[in-house]
């Protein structure tokens, strides 16, 4: 029997019990060589999706920014009574360093962008109660939508117009 060389990558599989991801490549010496990586664990998350506001910047004492923001994700899809119906997400974003340093510079309200980070649960207590909370930690982020620097879309201040109208009239207009 004639095995051709073969990469298996990537299939997880059940194995005693526990998760494993299967790596194979297969010689044509007629052997199968198996190699058995445990799967510890994965935490990612992709996100695209609309920012509800603009991102919160703080500079902490350290001199490291951090920003926190909002971001929407949709999904829409037709009930048993043939109408459409629209779900939305809020997910929470936390950026560190200079990804939170390039988000107060260029992310705005509205804007769409794409987000790669990990999950974080963070819990506390107010008033002796447990609050929790799930924030994802920003990795990697993109714009998809046109954005300028927040400095640029800032409108300049021009000199006050002194009373009265100085434009010309009627056909004098230079548009």
């Amino acid at each position: 029997m004639n095995l051709k060389p073969k990469l298996i990558a990537l299939i997880l599989t059940e194995y005693s019990g526990k998760n494993m991801i299967l790596s194979s490549k297969m010689q044509n010496t007629g052997n199968q060589t198996l190699i058995i990586n445990k799967m510890s664990s994965l935490n990612k998350v992709q996100l695209i999706g609309r920012l509800g506001k603009d991102p919160e910047v703080r500079h902490l004492d350290s001199g490291v920014s951090v920003a926190s923001f909002s971001i929407a994700t949709s999904e829409s899809y037709t009930n048993k009574s043939g109408e459409k119906v629209e779900q939305t997400e809020w997910h929470n974003i936390v950026a560190w360093g200079k990804l939170a340093d390039i988000i107060e510079k260029w992310v705005t309200k509205g804007m769409l962008i794409y987000i790669e980070g990990k999950l974080k649960t963070r819990q506390w207590e107010k008033e002796g109660q447990k609050h929790y909370t799930t924030e994802i930690f920003a990795d990697q982020m993109q714009m998809l939508s046109k954005g300028e620097p927040k400095e640029a879309s800032t409108p300049q201040h021009s000199q006050p117009q002194s009373e009265g109208n100085n434009l010309p009239e009627g056909d004098d207009l230079p548009f």
